[in-house]
């Protein structure tokens, strides 16, 4: 029983996870995957269709759960995804102009370094004459 509960659980996720980055499911392969009969796969889909969480529907004749596709055009991706990818490149963008700042500052510190080694070897060298 216990076992059968993970199971529906983890179709339920798999469903919830997996609907922007498929077009449809097929019952076999979600029997063979998940190791559920039928019934609780329609009955988990059927739920998850009907609260709003996923869009979608069953389809009877080919067996296969169908997600619907919310506005995605060929070539584009979903909103949340566009924001996040967004949100990541602003993250690299900011990671890389810090380490081009970082990096100019220990240029300059190995050039003041440098100029500095060489004065004071002119200057011993003024010394030792």
């Amino acid at each position: 029983m216990l076992k059968q509960k993970i199971k529906e659980v983890a179709l339920k996720i798999h469903f919830l996870e997996s609907q922007n980055q498929y077009d449809s499911f097929g019952i076999q392969s979600i029997q063979d995957q998940f190791g559920l009969e039928k019934g609780p796969i329609f009955k988990e889909a059927s739920k998850l269709i009907v609260k709003g969480d996923v869009q979608g529907k069953i389809d009877m004749k080919t067996n296969t759960i169908i997600f619907a596709q919310k506005g995605v055009k060929v070539g584009t991706l979903p909103t949340n995804d566009r924001k996040e990818m967004e949100h990541l490149q602003m993250n690299h963008l900011d990671k890389i102009t810090e380490m081009v700042e970082d990096n100019d500052r220990c240029l300059d510190l190995l050039i003041n370094q440098n100029h500095h080694i060489q004065s004071s070897k002119d200057k011993t060298r003024d010394f030792t004459r």
